[in-house]
C-alpha cells in the first residue's frame, strides 16, 4: 500500500494519520493499571490490554471483509478498513463522454461538462441532429420510432415527449374544451 503507516513506539498500533496517532498517544501518559500476564506490559486501558493479548497466541480473529486480511486486534482492522474507504473514494465512477476524462462524484462530472457547452457526443444515426445530453438524445431517437408515449387523456392524441404533450394540452385549456 503507497498509504503512509504511523506505528506507536509504546504500544506497536498502527495509525494511518498522524493526528490519530498523536491522539492516541496521549492514553499512554495515563496510568496504566492493565498488566499483560504473559510479558507484563502496562496498558491504559482494558480494551488495549484485550488488543495485545491476541498477540501472544498468534490468532487473527479479525478479518477485514473486503481483501479478507486478518489482524490480531479490532483496533488493527478498523484503521486497516479506512483504507478501503480512501480507497472507495479515489474510484472514478462517472466519465465524460466527450473527453474521456473520470471523476469520483457526479458532481464533479457535472461541473466538468459545463466546459464542453459546444460539444455534442451523442450524434443521431438517423439524420444529422447531435446532442450534449444523453437523456434529450434518447427523447429524440423515439421521434424516428414514431414512439408516442405520451398520451393525451383528453383526445387520446399521442405525443413522442411529456413537453409536446404539455404543450398540445394547452391547446385544450386556450379552447375551453374541458
Amino acid at each position: 500500500s503507497n498509504h503512509e503507516k504511523h506505528i506507536c513506539k509504546v504500544c506497536s498500533l498502527i495509525y494511518f494519520t498522524k493526528f490519530d496517532l498523536q491522539r492516541h498517544l496521549i492514553t499512554h501518559t495515563l496510568e496504566r493499571r492493565h498488566k499483560c500476564e504473559v510479558c507484563h506490559k502496562a496498558f491504559s486501558r482494558k480494551a488495549y490490554l484485550r488488543n495485545h493479548s491476541v498477540t501472544h497466541t498468534k490468532l487473527k480473529p479479525f478479518v477485514c471483509g473486503f481483501c479478507y486480511k486478518s489482524f490480531s486486534g479490532e483496533i488493527n482492522l478498523r484503521n486497516h478498513f479506512k483504507t478501503h474507504k480512501r480507497q472507495e473514494r479515489k474510484i472514478k465512477k462517472y466519465a465524460c463522454v466527450a473527453c474521456d476524462q473520470t471523476f469520483c462524484l457526479k458532481r464533479f462530472l457535472n461541473e466538468h461538462m459545463r466546459s464542453h457547452k459546444d460539444v455534442r457526443p451523442y450524434k443521431c444515426s438517423l439524420c444529422s441532429k447531435s446532442f450534449q445530453c444523453k437523456g434529450i438524445f434518447r427523447k429524440h431517437v423515439l421521434t424516428h420510432l414514431n414512439a408516442k408515449p405520451h398520451v393525451c387523456q383528453v383526445c387520446n392524441q399521442g405525443f413522442c415527449t411529456r413537453s409536446k404533450l404539455l404543450l398540445h394540452f394547452k391547446s385544450h385549456t386556450d379552447a375551453n374544451c374541458l
